[in-house]
């Protein structure tokens, strides 16, 4: 959430107010580095093991609450990293 009196970036506004990515529509699941499981674990968010005993946040994403991300500044870096196009758009000063 937004600590009242601090501006979010338009992008992350944006993706916190969309969630597509996260809710399971456009992914099964997302990859995620050893100290990010240690770091979900101890916010409380499980994570799902594959049949090749792969850790993985699975989606529809637990921590998304709506459509907002509850550890949107913790999140993933698969998280982090990804950009749909509208996300591509806005950083590019196209919308």
């Amino acid at each position: 959430m937004t600590t009242p009196g601090t501006p979010e970036s338009p992008l992350s506004l944006l993706c916190r107010s969309c969630g597509l990515c996260c809710d399971g529509s456009l992914f099964s699941h997302v990859g995620l580095e050893a100290d990010e499981l240690e770091r979900l674990r101890a916010l409380g968010i499980p994570t799902q093991q594959r049949r090749s005993g792969t850790e993985v946040l699975a989606q529809r994403c637990p921590a998304l609450k709506g459509r907002d991300c509850q550890i949107y500044k913790d999140r993933p870096s698969s998280c982090a990293a990804y950009k749909c196009l509208l996300a591509d758009s806005l950083v590019e000063d196209r919308v």
